[in-house]
C-alpha cells in the first residue's frame, strides 16, 4: 500500500518463527523532508501499533509484536508525515490479523 508514491507500508499477520506475532513496516521511498508513518487499527479504529520511517535510504522501519488476537479485522494506514500536526495523503486497506 502506498501513500502518494512517497511511502509504502506492509502488514505481515504471521511472522515466521514467532508464534502470534504481527509486523508492520513503513518505507520512505522519496527523498524529501517528510517521513512515512504507518499504523494498524482494530475493527473499532483504535490504533494498536505504529511505525515511522524518516529517510529514503533503501531500508524500512518495522515493529513486530503480538499486536492483536489472530483472525481479527485490522486496518493498515500509511501517511506522509511532514512534521506538522496533520498526517497527509493517507491510504488504507483492511485485512485480517
Amino acid at each position: 500500500m502506498a501513500a502518494d508514491a512517497a511511502g509504502k507500508a506492509f502488514f505481515d499477520a504471521d511472522v515466521a518463527g514467532w508464534e502470534g506475532a504481527e509486523e508492520i513496516k513503513a518505507c520512505d521511498i522519496k527523498t524529501d523532508s517528510a517521513a512515512v508513518f504507518a499504523y494498524l487499527t482494530d475493527q473499532n479504529d483504535r490504533m494498536v501499533a505504529s511505525v515511522r520511517d524518516t529517510k529514503n535510504d533503501g531500508s524500512c522501519t518495522s515493529t513486530a509484536t503480538n499486536m492483536i488476537t489472530d483472525e481479527k479485522p485490522v486496518k493498515l494506514v500509511v501517511c506522509i508525515d511532514d512534521g506538522t500536526s496533520v498526517l497527509k495523503s493517507c491510504s488504507s486497506a483492511w485485512g485480517r490479523s
